[in-house]
């Protein structure tokens, strides 16, 4: 199974009635590895007509989504939780990416897979929140002391905590992209145009939910999960659409300085979804061309299926672009170089010779 045919079916589940034993099992490892093995029956709606697919295939759609589903419910409550503190120490904070997207309900949320929980606070109370979690049942990741400086100094996060009695992961962001990256967001116009949902929780607004993942997605050296954050962004702009249109949101992206971004975002939907979207760009042709076809062949798993000749050089490339978006060249080298020789360190003699 190639990545059109993938396409294919995620738009016309009729595509399904096409494939044999083997591509059943091809398209079945393809969902597991982008983690839609549970959205795989809202996307082509065949969780109305399960008989369309293989019995085994069936078994293995209904136990992610009951997964899922206690995934979902377990969100709510971490979120009441998380609030409840917030509201305590009067802290004002929004949740972000998946946690924002169960709490809205938005068309990607359905069957959606959770590993962390993203919340937004003001810089102001990153401290209090801290010394906060750190006395009532958090505990921060163990960090050496460059990576607690890379987090402290130069990223737009925290150490990612963990709840010790739920496990559930916690990541506090005070802004969407590394303090050090020559990118910036406006955080203040995010906050103006929060959100407020009728359960009391509190998100970024459409079209600052669909930056977001635009950024993860472009602007991020991990592209592993690309797949899924472009999914993501399609399901996300089909539903801005019923009340805005492309031009508002492209103002969003342009208010940050994300305008080739933006135009590099509508490429690779029109080219994946066939969404036929169509706007004027100031964006230099052959660079769109070019990081399109670079991110079109990076998204997807490295899987034997999906992979081309060039995969792992525009993966590579991908990489390096996405750390030279959040640090300095000086400071990249600097990073690379460390990270290098620490992980050649470990291969060599071991994990305890850091302890």
């Amino acid at each position: 199974m190639d990545k059109k045919l993938f396409l294919q079916i995620l738009l016309d589940s009729q595509v399904l009635a096409s494939l044999n034993e083997q591509g059943y099992d091809a398209l079945l490892r393809i969902l597991r590895q982008t983690d839609l093995v549970s959205s795989f029956g809202f996307l082509t709606k065949t969780h109305e007509n399960q008989e369309v697919l293989p019995v085994y295939m069936q078994t293995h759609v209904n136990a992610s989504k009951v997964f899922s589903d206690a995934q979902t419910r377990q969100v709510f409550s971490a979120c009441a939780l998380i609030k409840k503190a917030a509201d305590d120490l009067g802290i004002e904070l929004l949740f972000l990416k998946g946690a924002a997207y169960c709490l809205r309900q938005t068309q990607n949320s359905r069957g959606r897979l959770f590993s962390d929980i993203d919340i937004l606070v003001k810089v102001e109370d990153l401290n209090t929140l801290e010394s906060y979690l750190n006395a009532n049942g958090w505990k921060s990741k163990e960090l050496n002391d460059y990576d607690d400086k890379y987090y402290r100094e130069w990223s737009h996060e925290l150490p990612p905590f963990t709840h010790l009695a739920t496990g559930v992961s916690l990541d506090i962001h005070h802004t969407l992209l590394p303090t050090v990256s020559h990118y910036r967001v406006d955080i203040e116009d995010l906050w103006r145009n929060e959100l407020k949902l009728n359960s009391g929780f509190s998100v970024p607004n459409h079209a600052y939910l669909i930056l977001h993942s635009a950024i993860h997605l472009l602007l991020n050296e991990d592209v592993e999960k690309g797949f899924r954050d472009l999914l993501d962004i399609n399901l996300l702009i089909i539903e801005y659409m019923e009340d805005e249109d492309l031009e508002r949101l492209k103002a969003v992206f342009c208010r940050s300085g994300f305008e080739f971004e933006f135009d590099l975002l509508i490429e690779l939907l029109n080219k994946c979804f066939d969404c036929r979207y169509k706007l004027p760009s100031t964006s230099p042709s052959y660079m769109l061309a070019f990081w399109c076809n670079a991110y079109y062949k990076s998204i997807f798993p490295a899987m034997l299926e999906l992979q081309t000749k060039t995969y792992r050089a525009l993966r590579l490339l991908v990489y390096i672009k996405g750390h030279l978006n959040k640090m300095p060249f000086r400071l990249f080298i600097k990073h690379i170089i460390y990270k290098a020789s620490r992980s050649l360190t470990k291969k060599l003699f071991g994990d305890f010779i850091f302890k």
